[in-house]
């Protein structure tokens, strides 16, 4: 079997992404600095590549694990027997990981002696990610008494816009509320990914200080026409054009805007706006409190909640339990377009 050497594998790592079936490698055989197609990982074998020169049409498996190429083997079954040796010898990545977290939490409790008496001169920082102390044992009773013991727990998604603008602000950049919606939906509650894209977006606004709708559209890529914030802006407005212009965007559009992630959406959405009808106090800042909604958007949901009574708020929300479901294939079978046409037709009949 030969062995990658680093200039091959720095290459493969680089031309070659997760999502790609397609990419660059240098052939050990005759046909070198000719072009490979790459199929990457397969669900029965997920520990190997399988490479198909373009020239001379050889084919055989990559062990990623021990980064040989098996070009001796020719189907599943000697790749399995290759596979099985293996991992005697090698622990894969994934296995790697999980071995990883799992000694840390026999381990971590280790280090309570240590918390009990610790030099007054270190400053020594543990970073428990994932996971949390057992509040119960003696390290993290220890650390309560002579050290900070902070639980960074993972941010409600309602409460992301507020985070961008306090992001941006601490950086003197302003944002509109809606580019703030728009960044959250496309980005979700993942902070760090957040604040990569806002730091490019630092860059890219230079003296206008302001991030709005159009400058996300053209740096980041989200369509400020096309999302779910305009559709459920659509719905709540009874725009039956607007509404089914969307969701057929959405339907060509699948990995961006996945059926799912509408659906929960729009479901957060028509809760508020039952919230909305039992809350008495229609002061902009009480409604603002009570769905947990930037102040700028509560004249919308009070015009929003006199097209959607409670009653038809209910059927909606039964509605969107239904093609849930039939999303996941219950009761129906239907393509991506005919399923967003008839939750739409079923939300606003």
């Amino acid at each position: 079997m030969d062995q990658f050497n680093e200039v091959t594998l720095n290459q493969y790592r680089r031309k070659v992404s997760p999502n790609s079936r397609r990419g660059l490698f240098v052939c050990p055989n005759s046909c070198s600095r000719n072009h490979y197609n790459l199929l990457l990982r397969n669900p029965i074998l997920p520990e190997c590549l399988s490479i198909s020169c373009s020239v001379c049409e050889q084919k055989w498996y990559v062990c990623i694990n021990c980064r040989s190429q098996l070009k001796h083997i020719t189907n599943h079954l000697q790749y399995k027997r290759h596979a099985n040796i293996c991992r005697e010898n090698y622990v894969f990545p994934a296995q790697q990981h999980k071995s990883q977290n799992q000694n840390l939490i026999k381990t971590i409790e280790q280090l309570a002696d240590y918390a009990k008496n610790p030099q007054p001169t270190t400053v020594l920082v543990f970073n428990y990610k994932y996971k949390t102390l057992d509040k119960r044992k003696a390290l993290y009773k220890s650390l309560s008494k002579s050290a900070v013991v902070f639980d960074s727990k993972k941010i409600y998604e309602d409460k992301v816009p507020a985070w961008i603008q306090n992001y941006l602000q601490s950086k003197q950049i302003t944002i509109t509320p809606k580019a703030a919606l728009m960044l959250s939906e496309f980005l979700g509650n993942d902070l760090s990914k957040i604040a990569n894209e806002l730091n490019k977006l630092e860059i890219v606004v230079g003296a206008d200080k302001q991030v709005t709708p159009e400058i996300i559209e053209e740096n980041i890529g989200i369509s400020k026409d096309f999302n779910n914030f305009e559709l459920q802006k659509a719905i709540g407005n009874l725009d039956h054009k607007k509404a089914y212009q969307i969701v057929n965007y959405f339907a060509q559009n699948q990995k961006q805007h996945p059926f799912v992630l509408t659906i929960s959406i729009l479901y957060m959405y028509f809760t508020k706006l039952m919230t909305l009808h039992t809350v008495r106090d229609k002061n902009p800042t009480s409604v603002s409190k009570a769905l947990g909604v930037n102040p700028y958007f509560v004249n919308d949901y009070i015009a929003v909640s006199k097209n959607f009574p409670m009653k038809r708020i209910s059927g909606v929300l039964e509605t969107l339990r239904i093609y849930d479901a039939k999303s996941k294939g219950v009761g129906a079978n239907l393509s991506p377009k005919d399923l967003y046409n008839e939750l739409i037709y079923n939300i606003l009949k």
